[in-house]
C-alpha cells in the first residue's frame, strides 16, 4: 500500500532549529522560507515553519510545514498544501517532500549537526501498523470469505471479523480506520460504504476494548 512519507528530525531543539534556519538562509533551487505565512498561523495561535516551493513542470507551487513536538524532542512535518487547486495527490505529496529533503541536502547537514533525520518508506505492508503476521491473515481471511455488501453481519463474517478485532487490541496496532478504510477498498475491492461501516465498527472495538482493559488495572 502506498502512503504519505513523514520526515521526522530528531535532536536537541537548538541544534535543528539553526539547520532549519540556514537552509533558509540559503535554500535550494525552487525552495524558499515563507515567513507570511508563518505569522498568518500564529496568528491563530500555533507556530509552524513553512517553506514553499515554486511551481514547475514536476510539481505544483506548496507550502510545506514543520514543527516541534516537545514530548519526543523532534521535528516534524505536519503537512504539505498546494497554494492553490486543491489536494495534493500521494504522490505529489511524496515527490514534494522527497525533493526538499535531497535538494536542501538534509541529511548532509543533519549529520553534522548531530540530528537523526528519519524518512518513512512510501510503500508498506499492514506490518508497518504494528500488525503481527498473524492478525494480518485473520484481516485478510475476513475480506475473503465475507460477504462484501452487508459486511460484518452474517454470522460466520462477524465471527471471522471479531478474531481480527481482538487480535488487533492484543497487538496494540496503530492501524487507524482512514488506512484500514483504504486497504478494504483499494487492495480488497469493498464498496465504501460497506467499507465505512466497518471503519466505525473497528473504532468503537478498540475504544470498547481499550476501556475494558484500563478497568481491569
Amino acid at each position: 500500500m502506498k502512503i504519505h512519507r513523514e520526515l521526522e528530525l530528531h535532536g536537541d531543539r537548538s541544534a535543528v532549529f539553526h539547520m532549519l534556519d540556514a537552509i533558509s538562509a540559503e535554500p535550494a533551487a525552487g525552495w524558499s522560507r515563507n515567513s507570511t505565512a508563518e505569522q498568518e498561523l500564529k496568528r491563530m495561535a500555533s507556530e509552524q515553519i513553512c517553506f514553499e516551493c515554486t511551481n514547475t513542470a514536476a510539481r505544483r507551487q506548496s507550502r510545506l510545514w514543520i514543527a516541534w513536538r516537545e514530548d519526543k524532542h523532534l521535528a516534524y512535518v505536519t503537512n504539505i498544501v498546494p497554494t492553490r487547486g486543491g489536494g495534493l495527490s500521494i504522490n505529489e505529496y511524496n515527490a514534494i517532500l522527497e525533493d526538499f529533503t535531497k535538494s536542501n541536502k538534509l541529511e548532509e547537514r543533519s549529520a553534522r549537526a548531530g540530528i537523526r533525520v528519519l524518512l518513512s518508506p512510501q510503500d508498506v505492508d499492514l506490518q508497518y501498523w504494528h500488525l503481527n503476521p498473524r492478525t494480518v491473515e485473520l484481516l485478510k481471511y475476513f475480506s475473503d470469505a465475507a460477504n462484501k455488501s452487508t459486511g460484518s453481519s452474517h454470522p460466520l463474517d462477524r465471527e471471522r471479523w471479531f478474531h481480527f478485532l481482538i487480535a488487533a487490541h492484543k497487538d496494540k496496532a496503530t492501524l487507524d480506520t482512514s488506512i484500514l478504510g483504504r486497504w478494504l477498498c483499494d487492495e480488497q475491492g469493498w464498496p465504501e460504504d460497506t467499507a465505512s461501516d466497518l471503519r466505525i465498527e473497528y473504532e468503537f472495538a478498540r475504544e470498547l476494548l481499550n476501556a475494558y482493559d484500563r478497568t481491569r488495572q
